[in-house]
C-alpha cells in the first residue's frame, strides 16, 4: 500500500465517523427539544425510543463510511487523492442527509401522533 494511500484512509475514517457522530448528538440533543415542546409526558415516553434511533443512525452512517473504502480505485497521486477523498466524504454527507430527514420526519410524526384525525370510521355491513 501506497503511503498516499494510507493518508487518504487516515483521513476518510476520522472525518467520516466524526460526522456521523455530530450528526447523531444532533438529533439526540434536539430530537429531545421537539419531543418536550410537543407534551413533556411523550418526551418522558419517547427518550428510550430516540437514543434508539440515535444509535442505530450512527451505527447505519458508520457502517457506510466503512462499506464505502472498498469502493473506487485508491489514488497514486495528490490530484487523485483529493478526488478520492471528495467522493468519499461527499457520499458520506448525502447518506447523512437522507438518513437524517427521515429520522427528523420520524420524530416530527411521533410529536403530531396524538393530533392526527383518525378518519370517519368504517362500517361492514352484515352479510
Amino acid at each position: 500500500m501506497q503511503p498516499i494511500n494510507i493518508i487518504c484512509l487516515a483521513l476518510y475514517l476520522p472525518i467520516g465517523l466524526g460526522l456521523a457522530a455530530l450528526i447523531t448528538q444532533i438529533i439526540k440533543r434536539h430530537g429531545r427539544v421537539v419531543l418536550q415542546g410537543a407534551s413533556p409526558r411523550k418526551a418522558t415516553e419517547a427518550a428510550p425510543a430516540l437514543r434508539m434511533r440515535a444509535v442505530g443512525f450512527f451505527l447505519l452512517n458508520a457502517g457506510n463510511v466503512v462499506f464505502t473504502l472498498g469502493f473506487g480505485e485508491w489514488p497514486v497521486d495528490a490530484w487523485q487523492a483529493v478526488n478520492f477523498l471528495c467522493l468519499k466524504i461527499g457520499w458520506v454527507l448525502l447518506m447523512l442527509a437522507v438518513t437524517f430527514y427521515y429520522n427528523v420526519g420520524k420524530v416530527e410524526e411521533a410529536c403530531h401522533e396524538d393530533t392526527r384525525y383518525p378518519g370517519p370510521p368504517i362500517y361492514f355491513p352484515n352479510p
